[in-house]
């Protein structure tokens, strides 16, 4: 392959003269692109959650570091911070529900709490599940926080 591009490029008159010279350019740049991003890829992100300082940004950051940045407002802000406010919020919600669907509500949410970790809870003791099975979403709030440190 480098022999073929050197080829190329020691006589490129042929190549810019030709008539699709501006579809074969859009290849040889969307092929330099993927290149790029092989040799060199991109960090990987993920949502820390809800942007405490404006009405619909989420903060994005670097897996396990400790700021990331709102792509709305631009704002820094400490990973810590947005996960206290929204354990916050869920500490005040009314939800209940079976292990599966507690756990698919703290996705939603952003935490990953796999349904296991909530039935071993409640084998321990540590969740006291109604007459149905169910426990609330504000009772796990205090157990995901423990976790946490």
């Amino acid at each position: 392959m480098p022999e073929l591009v050197r080829g190329i490029l020691k006589d490129d008159k042929l190549l810019l003269t030709a008539s699709g010279a501006r579809e074969w350019w859009r290849d040889v740049v969307d092929v330099a692109g993927k290149v790029n991003r092989m040799v060199d890829p991109p960090a990987t992100r993920v949502a820390f959650g809800a942007c405490p300082f404006c009405k619909h940004g989420v903060v994005w950051g670097v897996p396990r570091a400790h700021m990331g940045e709102c792509r709305s407002c631009g704002a820094q802000v400490n990973r810590t911070y947005v996960a206290d406010r929204l354990l916050d919020k869920l500490a005040k919600s009314e939800k209940k529900g079976t292990p599966k669907q507690l756990s698919r509500e703290c996705a939603k949410a952003g935490i990953r709490l796999p349904a296991a970790t909530i039935r071993t809870w409640i084998h321990q003791k540590r969740l006291t599940p109604d007459q149905h099975g169910h426990v609330t979403l504000s009772g796990i709030v205090p157990l995901l926080r423990r976790r946490a440190h």
